[in-house]
């Protein structure tokens, strides 16, 4: 005699859409008000004032050139000068 093995029904579950988590279909809408209400809660985040601390430290770095007072990284001032010396030289014994 052969029986057949059926398999285990999996439980039908509901996503909710604020936190993407599974839940069973009835308890989809109590979860989803209490996830409303988590949310509500949460504190606003500031990601500018991190971007604004960057930006800052970033300016701090900055050093302006000697002859056109356009400012630079200190890497990328030494690579400018050399050009800058050259173009002012070349537009005063032009003139």
């Amino acid at each position: 005699m052969i029986s057949l093995i059926t398999p285990p029904r999996t439980p039908f579950f509901k996503i909710c859409y604020i936190c993407v988590r599974e839940f069973g279909s009835q308890t989809v809408p109590i979860h989803e008000l209490q996830c409303v209400e988590c949310l509500k809660r949460q504190k606003p985040r500031r990601p500018e004032l991190k971007i604004r601390q960057l930006y800052h430290s970033a300016e701090a770095q900055l050093q302006p050139c000697g002859n056109c007072d356009w400012t630079f990284f200190p890497d990328c001032l030494i690579l400018h000068q050399g050009s800058c010396k050259e173009a002012a030289t070349q537009s005063v014994t032009t003139k």
